[in-house]
């Protein structure tokens, strides 16, 4: 994975809050992380989402709101989730 906010695993915090140049939409995947570490999702739709943090091995359920930014570093979304998560970078 790659992650363009840490050198050498120290984060960058200057870059975490520069304004945002890039933005993907996650794929869902049960098994396979993203290719690049975002620095926060932003909810395309309202629904519960199952989430796998950056420095995590564990889902965690949650649920989102259409047009919130929330300061998620994630790894992968679940198949499972109702609602679309945008990666911003």
């Amino acid at each position: 994975m790659i992650d363009e906010f840490q050198i050498n695993g120290i984060p960058k915090y200057e870059a975490l809050i520069a304004p945002v140049t890039k933005a993907f939409e996650f794929t869902p995947s049960e098994t396979i992380d993203e290719t690049r570490i975002c620095r926060a999702v932003q909810a395309n739709t309202t629904g519960a989402v199952k989430v796998m943090f950056q420095d995590d091995t564990t889902w965690t359920n949650t649920y989102v709101l259409q047009g919130v930014t929330y300061s998620w570093r994630l790894r992968r979304i679940s198949v499972d989730s109702v609602a679309t998560l945008i990666g911003l970078e």
